[in-house]
């Protein structure tokens, strides 16, 4: 099996002349956006502009006879698509008599002619180009006077499907979006999954099915739904056409972005894709492929994001449906909805029966543990691997995608496993098959080339325990929640009221009437909680039961030399403060899923096993101890690292965390240390507005280090900074000039406030550089603006503001701000000195702590299994 899919490894279209010559030519209309773009904005442009070229070069030969088709029709039939699209011989047509090149014959009213132009497209392109938001585009290069100059340089490529087949014309696309991705690592990890991470998910989605996907004919679907750009859907279609070039994969997704469902939409359509398969909205809420089924499914979801926006429709669903709908199994915590992607996906799966389907989806580390048993996660767990579709799992290095450093994972899950692995699960530790990268991409810092992803194919197709692979009955997964309680010794007192009263309870205001009628009692001791409420309702005759009994609570005192406390048929009270929860494996052997699995928890096989661990684990230190088995629950969980722990490397590990431990202890005792609090009247204090005491500095093109903006630190060189950070192009002409003194704007302040510098430094064109005009009030200022006064005022000027765009020096000019006499300004600074030394002792300690985690990570990286027990 592995010898067949080893041949299948991609060809690397994107070096042929064509695509490379086309690229470049494409990527050298992104220079006539310098200074009026960021780099991370050529995509706006670029991608949309060039899907608009290649329909105005597909569409030149029935362009005729289309505007000879439409003027035919005009008022005789309200529908014309279908029959525009078949004369247009294609999925899309333009009812206008305008074309790229025509557009450049009246510069003076480019704009509205090619805003004419592109409303005359049919409705699905002309949604694309919509969701691309082009016309804010348009707008902008107009105002730039720059318009002109990008149509007629996009006029010029020749992008006719005779010179540039569909294969071609996506292998060209494809290589745009990449490296307008990893020019925006703010966002690239959002909607662009590394492609050899693809690659390998792809690789051991279709595995199973060599032998089916080279037969002639061959038709499958795909859906991802949460495409993005749509790399998983086109590296799906590059892998069965290289393995089957006779084979058709129907690809279909759905994103939540408009921006990237544009791409992902105009993608399929430059390929010859049906791109009407690519739908936009939430997948939670919106299902835009409702009661469709797929052959394969293939996604990687946003880690950890909340789906707070569609709580009430997914729990609908839930609670109305069950199974009947994609959410019965449980529903995640509230801020997390990986597991909702995966339940959507496996709602997506056709019966066996009718050859069932595969599905592979990016995870981090949350939905193997995270959720104790009968919690919505252990749930979802549990009717995963009880119904025997869970494959396997696979750990991919850490630092793999652009926007996190953290571990990651992929599940394969499959309703149709092959015979082998049927009541199995194979874990695949691939942590350690990687390189570095000898430039950082945002967070990515590593790369699996295509060897180790032919390696890891081969492991995952030998299904054979190693010591990167473990394999494991699906009960192993799972165990049995058992709660142990201990007899509850205790006696009731009438005195001490006020010291064991909760005061935020309703007694609070009754704390005096309480105890004055308590202490009539004479520090009377009861045996039981009944006796208790007896006497205290007869010296508090107006209060209810339910009252009294609180208030009994209240005065039960654990006492380990008084009598076991009994109930009414003489059983033991459990005592609440000494209950623990323990977990007992499951009974080894095959386990049917069943919603509601209260009968086999009172089988004998169970209960033997409870009784067993009871019995050599809990008794011996707990004589009195015993089971409520009500209480038991079933859950699963995949512990990983566990089953992959290497014991050894104690030494320096040990070593390492000795140092860590000397560190918090320092770190825990300068938090208890407290600081003057400035806690001044600013009233009567002279206030003038902020353009009166700083002005903006617009320095660039100076000669000075790189430098980075920390909401808790300030201006820091990147070179001595902890963080690892993207290094920007050769082209930091733009960048500003930052000096000892100045403040700085940054992209959060009206979250974080505004920051001070203490180096000379560049800084990205997108911060706002402040020059403070009165240098004496720099200690001042560099504290009071960041205090919550100047946070709060910068969200009203923020209001509105996108979210990246920052606060410009006109907004800030129009705060009034303090102006401290001398008296005053010297003893804030006082106070302030005696925090910033404070402030700068913790500093020091938290970043020895980051160097010792560093040093603990690098020990790790270099033995992958050295993790926690």
């Amino acid at each position: 099996m592995y010898s067949f899919w080893s041949t299948c490894r991609r060809t690397i279209l994107s070096d042929s002349p064509i695509i490379k010559n086309h690229a470049a030519f494409i990527w050298s209309v992104a220079d006539l956006l310098r200074g009026d773009y960021k780099q991370s904005e050529y995509g706006k442009v670029v991608l949309p502009l060039t899907v608009l070229r290649r329909l105005d070069c597909v569409l030149e030969p029935t362009k005729d006879k289309v505007l000879e088709k439409a003027k035919s029709l005009k008022g005789k039939i309200e529908n014309q698509e279908p029959v525009l699209c078949a004369v247009a011989k294609e999925q899309f047509f333009n009812t206008s008599k305008l074309d790229m090149k025509k557009l450049l014959d009246d510069p003076t009213n480019l704009a509205a002619n090619l805003r004419s132009y592109i409303s005359a497209f049919s409705s699905g392109a002309r949604d694309v180009l919509e969701k691309f938001d082009f016309d804010t585009q348009i707008a902008r290069m107009d105002k730039a006077n720059i318009l002109y100059m990008v149509i007629s340089k996009f006029a010029e490529i020749d992008l006719h499907p005779t010179v540039v087949s569909n294969l071609e014309m996506g292998y060209l696309y494809e290589e745009l979006i990449r490296k307008f991705s990893e020019l925006s690592n703010e966002t690239a990890g959002e909607h662009f999954t590394p492609r050899e991470v693809i690659d390998l998910m792809v690789n051991l989605l279709f595995i199973e099915d060599g032998k089916v996907l080279t037969k002639e004919g061959t038709v499958r679907t795909l859906f991802d739904p949460a495409c993005g750009t749509g790399g998983m859907l086109s590296v799906g279609e590059d892998h069965l056409r290289k393995l089957n070039p006779k084979a058709r994969l129907e690809v279909f997704g759905q994103e939540l972005n408009p921006e990237t469902y544009a791409i992902c939409r105009s993608d399929m359509m430059l390929k010859g894709q049906d791109a009407s398969h690519i739908t936009n909205g939430n997948s939670f809420s919106e299902d835009g492929h409702k009661g469709k089924t797929f052959d394969y499914c293939l996604a990687n979801p946003p880690f950890g994001v909340e789906w707070k926006k569609v709580e009430k429709e997914v729990k609908e669903e839930h609670e109305r449906q069950g199974f009947g709908g994609r959410f019965g199994a449980g529903l995640p915590r509230i801020n997390d909805g990986s597991f909702l992607f995966l339940q959507h996906m496996i709602a997506k799966m056709k019966p066996a029966s009718e050859g069932g389907s595969r599905i592979a989806i990016v995870f981090n580390g949350s939905p193997l543990f995270t959720g104790a048993a009968g919690s919505g996660e252990s749930e979802i767990r549990r009717w995963i691997i009880e119904n025997d579709w869970l494959e396997a799992v696979v750990a991919l290095p850490d630092s793999l995608f652009y926007n996190t450093g953290i571990s990651t994972y992929f599940w394969i899950v499959s309703n149709r496993k092959s015979q082998e692995r049927q009541g199995k699960v194979q874990l695949i530790d691939a942590r350690s098959f990687f390189t570095k990268m000898r430039k950082s991409l945002g967070e990515k810092r590593k790369e699996i080339s295509d060897e180790q992803i032919e390696e890891i194919t081969r492991i995952y197709g030998d299904f054979v325990e190693s010591e990167y692979v473990k394999i494991f009955e699906n009960a192993a997964f799972g165990y049995q929640r058992i709660t142990v309680e201990r007899p509850l010794r205790a006696s009731w007192q009438s005195n001490g009221f006020l010291t064991r009263m909760d005061p935020t309870s309703w007694m609070r205001e009754k704390e005096i009437e309480i105890d004055t009628a308590l202490q009539t009692l004479k520090a009377a001791t009861y045996k039981s909680a009944k006796e208790a409420e007896t006497a205290f309702k007869k010296v508090l005759p107006s209060y209810t039961a339910k009252q009294i009994k609180e208030i009994v609570a209240v005065m039960c005192i654990s006492d380990d030399h008084s009598p076991i406390v009994s109930d009414v048929n003489g059983n033991p009270e459990p005592d609440g403060s000494l209950r623990d929860y323990e977990n007992v494996p499951l009974p080894i052997g095959s386990t049917n899923w069943e919603h509601n699995n209260t009968a086999r928890r009172e089988t004998k096989p169970y209960r033997d096993l409870i009784e067993a661990y009871l019995k050599t684990e809990v008794l011996p230190y707990v004589p009195d101890a015993w089971v409520d088995h009500e209480k038991t629950k079933i859950g699963f969980e995949i512990p990983f690292s566990r089953h992959f722990y290497v014991p050894g490397l104690q030494k320096d590990a040990a070593h390492l965390d000795e140092q860590l431990a000397t560190l918090e202890l320092r770190l825990a005792g300068l938090t208890k240390q407290r600081w003057s609090t400035v806690n001044i009247s600013l009233e009567g204090v002279e206030v003038a507005r902020a353009k009166w005491l700083f002005r903006e500095r617009i320095v660039r093109g100076a000669q000075a280090p790189l430098g980075s903006v920390i909401s808790d630190q300030g201006v820091v060189l990147r070179e001595e900074s902890d963080l690892t950070v993207w290094n920007p192009s050769d082209d930091i002409s733009s960048y500003k000039l930052v000096l000892p003194g100045d403040f700085v704007i940054g992209l959060r302040s009206f979250q974080h406030g505004i920051v001070a510098s203490d180096v000379r430094a560049l800084v990205s064109p997108a911060y706002t550089v402040l020059e403070l005009l009165k240098p004496d009030l720099f200690f001042f200022m560099r504290h009071y603006l960041q205090t919550d006064d100047v946070i709060t005022r910068l969200n009203v000027v923020a209001s509105g503001i996108r979210q990246g765009k920052t606060i410009s020096f006109s907004d800030f000019s129009r705060l009034l701000l303090p102006i401290p006499g001398d008296d005053l300004l010297a003893s804030v600074c006082g106070l302030l000195s005696e925090r910033h030394i404070w402030m700068t002792e913790i500093a020091e300690v938290e970043a020895s702590m980051r160097h010792v985690l560093r040093q603990q990570a690098a020990l790790l990286m270099q033995h992958p299994k050295a993790g926690v027990a």
